[in-house]
């Protein structure tokens, strides 16, 4: 009978410890829920995110990126290690980017060790922090098109009909020649786009090295055949006639 006590005792012990630890899903949409009410955004609340993460500081961020829903899809346990994938989706209601985030079990409570990447946070939120109209979210998903369609060019190999629709700032920093030279000697080496996703997106009234406009950062989160993961960040200005084309292109 006091066999069959400490054993029962050892169980109920074994069983808090899980419950009160969670399982790497519930720590991942703890943080995503918390990152998306905005509590990352500032010091003072902040610490609200330490015990479901393995790092102890964390950068001031420049910017961040709206986004309107988010799904956990997978979750892959193996011993104390595991992953969890999560679906964004942007903040215009398309699908955006997934993260895989990396968890490690200490003392029995799952942890995030990665990736540290800037706030995913309601764009209602954000609307309501920074009083952005929905005129300049209009403005955004014109200029998002624009990068995409400047982005098919590119993938096509059309660097001339690329620069002739580009803006009359990106044509006036660089001639045809010398873009297409550049562009070649970088560009095909990445070989065809397997995937692309819009990870963020940001209006402006200021672009650095160029002057006071109307501008649109956009990020894509890239797979290509030949690099697994890169990030291409395409500056879109409103033109003089009212036109938004391509300003500034950057891969890496």
């Amino acid at each position: 009978m006091k066999n069959m006590l400490s054993t029962t005792v050892l169980l109920l012990l074994l069983a808090t410890t899980s419950i009160a630890g969670g399982s790497p899903k519930d720590t991942v949409l703890e943080y995503c829920q918390k990152d998306f009410d905005g509590i990352r955004l500032s010091s003072k609340t902040w610490q609200q995110v330490v015990p479901l993460i393995t790092w102890e500081h964390e950068a001031g961020w420049d910017s961040v990126t709206g986004v309107s829903a988010f799904e956990l899809t997978s979750e892959e346990i193996s011993g104390n290690q595991a992953t969890v994938q999560v679906q964004f989706t942007d903040k215009f209601g398309s699908l955006g980017e997934r993260i895989n985030f990396n968890l490690r079990e200490e003392d029995g409570r799952w942890k995030i060790v990665s990736p540290v990447y800037q706030p995913h946070v309601s764009q209602a939120l954000l609307c309501e922090r920074d009083n952005i109209c929905e005129a300049e979210l209009a403005k955004e998903k014109i200029a998002i098109q624009a990068t995409e369609h400047f982005l098919r060019l590119v993938d096509q190999g059309l660097y001339d009909q690329s620069w002739d629709e580009a803006s009359s700032l990106f044509v006036s920093r660089i001639s045809e020649a010398e873009w297409e030279r550049t562009i070649s000697s970088v560009r095909p080496a990445f070989g065809n786009p397997i995937n692309r996703s819009l990870k963020s997106s940001e209006y402006r009234k200021s672009a650095p090295g160029a002057p006071d406009g109307e501008y649109v950062i956009v990020l894509f989160s890239t797979s290509f055949e030949h690099k697994k993961s890169a990030l291409e960040t395409v500056t879109a200005m409103l033109d003089k006639d009212g036109v938004w084309r391509v300003a500034g292109y950057f891969i890496r």
